[in-house]
């Protein structure tokens, strides 16, 4: 199984040339993000949801949009999926790399390790964001889409309320597996302690 952000990334790396705009949703690596912008390519932050995804597509004249969840949009196509379109770039990009597994396309992107999205029933949001806030007063914080906090080239995540359940979903990025469960394991006690 391969994150929605890592096959979206292979997807943009087939469409997108220097100076063109791409839409990621808040749950989106920091490989992809950084690949990107190295290449010259413009990297815009949007709130999860295709609804988001469009807007700020629209907004930017962004070429293509990407979630986690694997909804890809093609300005191509009207802001809109196509799944047939996703599956042909995907198998031209094995055409255009003979003898390469699929999995070695990933590998650019693959960087760092990611918690996927992690659901679980989140009793108080409130107090639960004003305890994430104190916490990691010292990252750089941002309110787009729940709280993301991120300490540059070592560890980030992001808590949002679900829009379509009554859950809260976190992510986690780091640049080691063990600071990745360090981190999950600590964000977690603090949104659910014990």
């Amino acid at each position: 199984a391969v994150r929605g952000d890592i096959v979206g990334a292979i997807l943009a790396d087939a469409i997108l040339k220097k100076k063109d705009a791409l839409v990621y949703d808040s749950c989106t690596s920091w490989g992809v993000r950084k690949y990107f912008a190295n290449k010259g390519i413009k990297t815009i932050p949007s709130r999860v949801g295709h609804f988001n995804i469009k807007q700020a597509m629209d907004k930017q004249k962004a070429k293509f949009g990407l979630e986690i969840s694997g909804h890809y949009y093609f300005t191509k196509y009207g802001q809109e999926e196509s799944p047939f379109y996703a599956i042909r770039i995907l198998a031209q990009q094995l055409d255009n790399n003979p003898g390469k597994k699929i999995s070695e396309l990933f590998v650019p992107f693959g960087k760092w390790y990611h918690s996927g999205v992690l659901s679980f029933k989140s009793p108080n949001s409130t107090a639960i964001l004003t305890k994430l806030k104190n916490k990691y007063k010292t990252g750089a914080q941002n309110y787009e889409d729940g709280i993301t906090v991120e300490f540059p080239n070592r560890w980030w995540f992001n808590l949002r309320p679900s829009h379509t359940e009554p859950v809260a979903r976190l992510v986690v990025e780091a640049n080691s597996p063990e600071l990745l469960k360090e981190k999950i394991k600590e964000v977690k006690e603090l949104i659910n302690p014990k």
